[in-house]
């Protein structure tokens, strides 16, 4: 998720995007965003894992550069 900028009640920079990813060794995520700057543009976004049952973990701010 993008940091909110909203204006007018209305947040033109809202988005939610699915990521892949794999386990690497150390039980680390390897993540993979798509490469369209326009689905993706840099910026922080924070990034949570949503568990089978739906339930989202702790959420972390990860830079897009």
């Amino acid at each position: 998720m993008r940091p909110d900028n909203p204006t007018h009640v209305t947040d033109v920079n809202e988005r939610s995007i699915g990521i892949s990813f794999r386990r690497s060794a150390g039980g680390y995520l390897k993540i993979t965003i798509p490469s369209d700057d326009n689905l993706v543009p840099p910026s922080y976004y924070m990034l949570f894992a949503i568990s089978k049952k739906g339930l989202p973990s702790t959420g972390y701010w990860v830079r897009v550069p």
